[in-house]
């Protein structure tokens, strides 16, 4: 039988969570802390980081590695946190790297948004000018007729 080294995981969201590995689930309760093997407990605190970042606070990307997200993980994994020597934010610090991260997803949204309504409207251009043509013409660079 293998053993693993174990850490503690605390579930700092607000209601129980469960995770799976494979078709196995392990629920944590709201506020309790359990001891996992650090694969499994890493697994466990990226989906309830996920979870937290877009349903508390409205994060669409919870990939990216940001402060929030490492103050989050270290208050879910606080002994690996330790190992790796990362401290949380305090209240303020969070709120500022917050703003910053949502600030940034507006930032990011807004700039696709003009990129997609700049290539809408690129192609509506398009097509106005293709109505105008004769229909001749446009099948003649178009699709080949039906038989």
């Amino acid at each position: 039988m293998s053993t693993y080294e174990t850490t503690e995981f605390v579930n700092i969201g607000g209601e129980d969570f469960t995770f799976y590995n494979g078709n196995e689930p392990y629920t944590v309760k709201a506020g309790e802390s359990k001891r996992f093997p650090i694969f499994l407990a890493k697994h466990g605190a990226k989906h309830l980081l996920d979870k937290i970042l877009q349903e508390k606070y409205e994060v669409k990307d919870t990939l990216r590695d940001t402060p929030v997200r490492r103050d989050l993980m270290s208050r879910v994994l606080p002994e690996e946190a330790q190992k790796a020597e990362v401290k949380p934010l305090s209240d303020e610090e969070f709120k500022t790297e917050l703003l910053k991260t949502l600030q940034k997803q507006q930032d990011e949204i807004s700039e696709k948004l003009v990129r997609q309504t700049l290539e809408i409207e690129s192609l509506k251009k398009t097509i106005a000018e293709l109505e105008k043509k004769p229909a001749e013409e446009v099948r003649k660079r178009g699709r080949p007729k039906n038989p």
